[in-house]
């Protein structure tokens, strides 16, 4: 595994996380523990699980006890990672449904790890794309029914 930046191990931790069957999706200690086996870090696997922010998901935390499901504001930092119009896209696919809360993090933490900020719309669209190919690339295309 020589030769791999921190960042690139993270992406990839992420993506292992975000690909584990449902059953075990919320199992911190269960993904740890195969992450480990896989040699990647314990400070790795943290960094990973920060930006996904596994525990709030596993502690239960629901939309319903907050603001309601569609409403996300932006923090400084994840607006500084992306363009204005990709904050306006990805804004409005969390309000739409089409994606959910871990999807938009996951979304800007990538953009944040691939691209040079601010993330351009195209290259916001082409993350989102990888995990749900399924989501409209305009708001025109409304009348389909979103997926989460």
């Amino acid at each position: 595994m020589a030769g791999r930046n921190d960042d690139e191990r993270i992406r990839e931790i992420i993506s292992l996380i975000m690909d584990n069957d449902q059953e075990d999706a919320y199992d911190s200690g269960n993904i740890y523990t195969r992450l480990e086996d896989m040699g990647y870090s314990s400070e790795e696997i943290r960094r990973a699980m920060l930006l996904l922010d596994v525990d709030s998901v596993k502690g239960g935390i629901l939309a319903e006890e907050g603001f309601g499901t569609g409403t996300r504001i932006l923090s400084p930092a994840e607006r500084s990672m992306l363009s204005l119009e990709a904050q306006g896209w990805l804004l409005w696919l969390r309000s739409a449904g089409w994606i959910s809360e871990t999807h938009m993090s996951l979304i800007i933490e990538s953009a944040g790890l691939e691209f040079r900020a601010p993330a351009s719309l195209e290259e916001v669209m082409e993350i989102a794309f990888r995990y749900e190919p399924s989501i409209p690339e305009r708001s025109e295309d409304e009348d389909h029914t979103p997926v989460n």
